[in-house]
């Protein structure tokens, strides 16, 4: 039987408590500093670590020193719960690797989660069973029960390993600075940063994003068109003859995509006016229906405070917005709802919507982008 197999049916049966372990040093209680465990052990030996809604085993193939750590970090922007697990051991290899064997409770049991080694990401297992198959290092889930899951992770090497629940579409450590040479220090440099992370955005140019520069329609469907493409929808091949959107416009695709989805419309006249600033009232009604259309479920609405809505066209979804926290008034009970919206503003809402995506609908982040 190869040693892979053995680790994955000695996992499982550990996880079902059908053998027993040594008691395995714990630490409860919000404590940051978790134990640390060193042994000499055999091939095919493990070591055990746990803290509260943590637990792991560390298991290498052959003869050697293992060393485990767990530390509970401080809370950061963007994660839940976030844990460090550091390990060292002598180095296996892609064909015999070291597996680390997680169980993840409480909150954590039910949570987005991505897991970094030495601050990069970790890639899923093609198949965990035939590890030469598979991203160096990778890891797999294989089971779990109420208030629990179980993941295995497999490295040919040891390593400074990070798991977390993520809290939000652009978690700190993972959004890299986009460059802009005109974002620095603005309101909007986090939720740019994020949106240019994720490929919804890009500059204005290749050192400008213009977080001040108004918004067009054609733009904001171009926006909303790879917003899309985040939660890997196919977009419909079909065409929406609007008279001013020709073969040569700029954003001519994700106008007729969007147009056929239903998520964004022209005028009466037959134009969809695509050099246009964008409205907020406008904007707010394509990222209503966008998201609704994603998910396949309605927002819900409490109304809003806003005294300048009352008629308008899009009130509803204004409501929608407001009440789950897509989108902001102007001070004092006005929203405002014809003047224009700019780029930082756009990518600030834009990031908003992901966020409600990763935490209620487990879109994954672009880790391989």
């Amino acid at each position: 039987m190869h040693k892979i197999h053995v680790r994955l049916v000695i996992s499982i049966m550990l996880m079902l408590g059908l053998l027993t372990t040594a008691p395995a040093a714990a630490v409860e209680g919000p404590s940051t500093v978790g134990p640390s465990i060193t042994e000499d052990v055999g091939a095919g030996g493990s070591i055990f670590a746990e803290v509260t809604n943590l637990r792991v085993a560390f298991t290498t193939p052959i003869d050697g020193e293992l060393s485990l750590e767990i530390v509970r970090e401080d809370p950061v922007q963007g994660w839940g719960q976030l844990f460090t697990i550091v390990t060292a051991a002598p180095e296996a290899s892609p064909e015999e690797p070291l597996q680390l064997d997680l169980w993840l409770s409480g909150p954590l049991a039910n949570s987005n989660l991505v897991l970094l080694r030495d601050g990069m990401p970790v890639d899923w297992c093609d198949d965990p069973f035939n590890y030469g198959t598979s991203p160096d290092p990778c890891w797999f889930g294989y089971g779990g029960g109420p208030g629990l899951v179980t993941y295995g992770v497999l490295s040919s090497q040891p390593g400074t390993w990070t798991i977390g629940a993520i809290s939000s579409a652009c978690p700190s450590m993972l959004v890299p600075d986009a460059g802009f040479a005109d974002t620095k220090d603005n309101v909007h440099e986090r939720a740019i940063d994020c949106l240019t992370w994720w490929g919804v955005s890009g500059g204005a140019d290749t050192t400008h994003f213009a977080p001040s520069q108004n918004v067009t329609r054609g733009q904001m469907a171009a926006f909303l068109s790879r917003l899309m493409e985040t939660a890997y929808l196919w977009h419909p091949p079909l065409n929406y003859n609007f008279s001013d959107v020709g073969p040569r416009a700029a954003h001519r695709t994700a106008i007729n995509q969007m147009a056929a989805l239903g998520i964004i419309n022209g005028y009466s006249d037959g134009t969809f006016r695509p050099d246009q600033p964008v409205t907020r009232g406008q904007m707010t009604t394509m990222l209503v229906n966008t998201y609704e259309h994603i998910t396949g479920t309605e927002l819900y609405s409490t109304g809003t405070p806003f005294s300048d809505i009352e008629g308008n066209v899009h009130a509803e979804n204004i409501g929608k917005a407001v009440a789950n926290g897509l989108i902001l008034g102007r001070g004092g009970s006005l929203f405002d709802p014809n003047n224009s919206t700019t780029r930082g503003q756009t990518a600030s809402v834009l990031s908003r919507v992901l966020d409600l995506l990763v935490l209620d609908y487990w879109v994954g982040l672009p880790l391989d982008m």
